[in-house]
């Protein structure tokens, strides 16, 4: 089973967790495998299905709108569109563009693949593997690989590159390949398919204008440009490739984001800076776990006194007390990102873990249930 973000003790720390008596995992799983019963019973998602298309016309390309950006007011029309930021407009999260939906695919696959793993039932992988055709392989339904037209802003610009932030999660379909390979439900040519179509992605993402605009950007953008293009990379066997970027990130990233004392300052000008804060790490940690896969310590890596632990260990004490955040945030906390942060650091930092696991005491009971209990079991 090869997997790239996912770690397989961990998940087998899960599986062994959840055989002993009243094991909390229990929760989580419940969970899993009840959305995974909804989810193989209902169509796979794919690019076709959207209402609006986008200025080339072909429902085969992804489309959508600047997540901040809104009709003007001022104008019959709307156009051009204004911004807001902080304030996500819901045609954003509708069935009108794509964004939302390549959300639900991505989560999709991992749920169904990951129900597939922890109980063995073959409905779930197919259920899966149906799912990653119809987006990536069928010829009736495949998404083109470019995002030439992702986050427009109507009246201004029919696509841009921080359209990327929008496939972020695209790595839970590549380990989901990993999860179900067990099952033989994507045959050879499927994925000689895939490694083409992240091949191709890959190539657009750093040798189009579009693509190459989001290499440059220096906030969270550029991390998760980062983490797409060396998951994806390692999927498709360019080692090289993922450690160049890895070893590059380091300064243009890490280093250029992260101030000694821990602070994200390019985040916390945002209005919900504690989302971003966690956001970004979101996307080190990613980056951590893929270095891992080319020898290098990326989670010790230190550059002028600047490195990940820094970022993390300056968010914990607001996880474990809110109210002591000394920012303006509309949003406050996003615990899910919080509990995803927590988890993994306790699995990256094993021997320097404890204020990890005490924050994790502070996070919701309702997290209990989401499948990241599962995904980064540290046993």
């Amino acid at each position: 089973m090869k997997l790239y973000t996912l770690d397989e003790t961990c998940l087998e720390n899960a599986r062994a967790g959840l055989k002993q008596p009243f094991s909390p995992l229990q929760l989580a799983l419940s969970k899993l495998v009840s959305e995974a019963d909804i989810l193989r019973r209902e169509a796979p998602e794919s690019v076709v299905h959207k209402k609006l298309r986008p200025a080339s016309g072909d429902a085969h390309d992804y489309y959508s709108l600047g997540t901040y950006w809104w009709p003007n007011p001022r104008r019959p029309n709307g156009l051009p569109y204004i911004r807001r930021d902080g304030h996500i407009n819901p045609q954003c999260e509708n069935n009108d563009t794509d964004t939302s939906r390549i959300i639900r695919m991505c989560e999709r696959c991992l749920t169904l693949g990951l129900a597939w793993y922890f109980t063995g039932q073959r409905q779930y992988a197919q259920a899966a593997a149906a799912q990653i055709r119809c987006w990536f392989l069928d010829a009736e339904t495949r998404m083109n690989p470019h995002l030439n037209y992702g986050q427009a802003i109507p009246g201004i610009v029919s696509g841009r590159g921080t359209g990327l932030i929008d496939t972020r999660l695209m790595w839970m379909v590549v380990d989901t390949i990993g999860l179900i390979n067990a099952a033989s439900v994507l045959d050879t040519d499927d994925i000689i398919g895939l490694h083409q179509w992240f091949r191709d992605f890959n190539h657009w993402m750093y040798y189009s204008d579009i693509g190459h605009s989001e290499y440059v950007w220096h906030n969270n953008h550029g991390t998760w440009y980062d983490a797409q293009r060396t998951v994806n990379a390692l999927f498709y066997g360019d080692k090289g490739l993922a450690a160049r970027i890895i070893e590059q990130g380091i300064t243009q990233r890490m280093a250029a984001q992260i101030d000694q004392d821990g602070r994200q300052t390019m985040e916390l000008e945002r209005t919900i800076p504690f989302h971003y804060s966690l956001f970004n790490l979101e996307a080190h940690l990613l980056l951590n776990r893929y270095a891992e896969h080319v020898e290098f310590d990326r989670w010790n890596a230190i550059r002028d006194g600047r490195g990940v632990k820094q970022g993390i260990d300056y968010l914990v004490p607001f996880i474990r007390e809110p109210d002591l955040w000394p920012y303006s945030d509309l949003q406050g906390i996003v615990w899910d990102s919080a509990l995803r942060v927590l988890l993994q650091s306790v699995r990256g930092y094993a021997k320097q873990s404890a204020s990890y696991r005490e924050a994790l005491k502070c996070v919701p009971q309702e997290t209990l249930q989401l499948k990241e209990q599962l995904m980064w079991c540290a046993g």
